[in-house]
């Protein structure tokens, strides 16, 4: 089976239209498979944060374009309230961070809607959480996604992957989230379903996915 590529814009428009459409418009022209963006808790949109908000007008017109070029649309959300809204939009795929696994609620509502996957995120847990977390959601739509926030290139444990899909029998995903690039081509090494990486509108700037993104014009050249 062929694997995935699905390009994460995140938070990284910065909540910039004109960055977010060219965004789009780079990426829908290349060979990936998927793109996703955040939609976080108002509460997340404070301080530093405030002006990264996007409104409902432009989540619709993020997935009409992506669905246009039939290309999957995912959502990263921690939002439950937003998930009545977002479920009229017929999202290919959710995505749940890391730092939102535990959230029996969330992951539950999000199986329950018309997406294909929820893919969970496993950074902050281990095998024995995971367990017990899909023992309460069960694993109906949902794949895991193995990330590593480790900055040793050595402790980024691609093997891991081997391992999730023995003990789950679910499909396993690759999140870079390191920012040695070359572990997107190792990854593939290990045939995961698919391959989540941030992206970047350009070399210098202060994004929230930085150090772990891949410039936009430097794409094509890495899904080639």
């Amino acid at each position: 089976m062929k694997t995935l590529f699905i390009a994460e814009i995140g938070l990284n428009h910065l909540g910039n239209s004109n960055f977010l459409n060219q965004y789009l418009k780079v990426l829908l022209s290349s060979k990936i498979d998927g793109i996703t963006i955040q939609i976080l808790k108002d509460s997340f949109y404070k301080n530093k944060f405030k002006k990264f908000k996007i409104n409902n007008k432009q989540i619709i017109n993020f997935i009409n374009k992506i669905k246009d070029k039939k290309k999957l649309a995912g959502i990263v959300t921690d939002d439950i309230k937003k998930i009545k809204f977002l479920k009229k939009l017929k999202f290919d795929f959710y995505k749940v961070l890391s730092s939102n696994i535990n959230d029996i609620e969330l992951v539950n509502k999000l199986t329950k809607t018309n997406c294909k996957t929820v893919f969970l995120s496993t950074g902050m847990t281990n095998i024995n959480k995971l367990k017990t977390i899909l023992k309460k959601v069960g694993k109906k739509k949902i794949s895991l996604i193995h990330t590593s926030f480790k900055k040793n290139r050595s402790q980024i444990n691609l093997n891991r992957i081997n391992t999730l899909k023995k003990k789950f029998k679910l499909p396993i995903s690759y999140g870079n989230h390191s920012k040695f690039l070359g572990s997107i081509k190792e990854a593939q090494k290990y045939k995961p379903y698919a391959i989540f990486f941030y992206v970047k509108i350009k070399k210098k700037g202060k994004f929230p996915d930085n150090i772990h993104a891949i410039e936009l014009n430097k794409v094509k050249n890495y899904i080639y």
